[in-house]
C-alpha cells in the first residue's frame, strides 16, 4: 500500500487549480494550447505508443509525430517571445 502525502497526490494539475481556484493564473492561449496538445496524444501517439517506444533506433514511427506536435501545432514556436514574431507563452 502505497501512503498519499496529501489531498492533490492523486489528482492533475488542472484539477488542483479548479479546487483551489487559481485557475486565473492560467491564461486562455494556455489552457487551449493544453487542449490541442492532450487531443493530438490521445489521437495520433496513444495508438501508436508501442511501436514509438519499438523504433528507438530507426526513428521512422517518432521523427513524423514530432514534426507534427512541434511544428505543424506550433509548440515549437510557442516558447519564443512576441518581439520575434511568436506566440510568447509566457504572457496572459
Amino acid at each position: 500500500m502505497e501512503f498519499k502525502s496529501s489531498l492533490f497526490d492523486n489528482l492533475g494539475e488542472i484539477e488542483i487549480l479548479k479546487i483551489t481556484g487559481a485557475r486565473f493564473l492560467v491564461s486562455d492561449f494556455v489552457s487551449d494550447l493544453g487542449r490541442v496538445i492532450r487531443k493530438w496524444g490521445e489521437e495520433r501517439y496513444m495508438p501508436v505508443r508501442q511501436q514509438v517506444d519499438e523504433d528507438w533506433r530507426d526513428h521512422r514511427v517518432v521523427e513524423p509525430l514530432l514534426k507534427e506536435v512541434l511544428v505543424d501545432l506550433g509548440i515549437n514556436a510557442a516558447f519564443f517571445p512576441a518581439e520575434v514574431d511568436r506566440q510568447d507563452i509566457g504572457t496572459t
